[in-house]
C-alpha cells in the first residue's frame, strides 16, 4: 500500500513540474510575441505583473478550482487589479517607455500575498467555508 502512495505522489510531482515548465515556456513565448508585435516594454511589464500573481494564486489554490465562490472572488480581484494597474502605468508612469519587471517584482510579491487574504475573505463573504481561519496554499 505504501508503494502505491509513493507512486501516486511521484506522478503528481511529475505532473506539477510539467505544468510549471509549460507555464514558463508559455511566458517566454508570450514575451517574444509581445516583442514582435511592438508592444511597449512598459505594458509587457504590466501584463506580466498581472499574469504572475494571479497565476501563482490559481496554482496555489488548485484544490479550490471547482468552487464558484473562488472564481467570483478571483474575478473581482482581477477587475480591481486591472483598473489600478492601468491607472498606474498610464498616468503615474506616463513618461516611462521601459519599466523593468524586476522593478515591479516587489509589488507583485506584495500583491500575491494580499490576493491570498482578499480572495479568502471575499470567498467567505460569498458563502464559502466560513470556518476557515487561516489561508492555506499548496505548492
Amino acid at each position: 500500500m505504501a508503494r502505491d502512495k509513493h507512486t501516486t505522489r511521484r506522478r503528481t510531482s511529475i505532473r506539477e513540474w510539467f505544468v510549471l515548465v509549460l507555464a514558463a515556456l508559455a511566458a517566454f513565448w508570450l514575451l517574444g510575441v509581445f516583442h514582435d508585435k511592438g508592444i511597449s516594454p512598459k505594458w509587457v511589464t504590466a501584463i506580466m505583473g498581472t499574469l504572475f500573481p494571479f497565476g501563482v494564486v490559481i496554482y496555489g489554490h488548485r484544490h479550490w478550482l471547482t468552487r464558484w465562490t473562488f472564481w467570483v472572488a478571483l474575478l473581482v480581484c482581477l477587475v480591481v487589479h486591472c483598473i489600478l494597474v492601468f491607472a498606474i502605468f498610464q498616468y503615474v508612469l506616463k513618461s516611462f517607455t521601459h519599466f523593468s519587471p524586476l522593478l515591479w517584482a516587489p509589488i507583485m510579491t506584495v500583491e500575491f500575498l494580499a490576493l491570498l487574504v482578499v480572495i479568502a475573505k471575499i470567498e467567505n463573504a460569498l458563502g464559502g467555508n466560513s470556518d476557515r481561519k487561516a489561508v492555506r496554499i499548496s505548492f
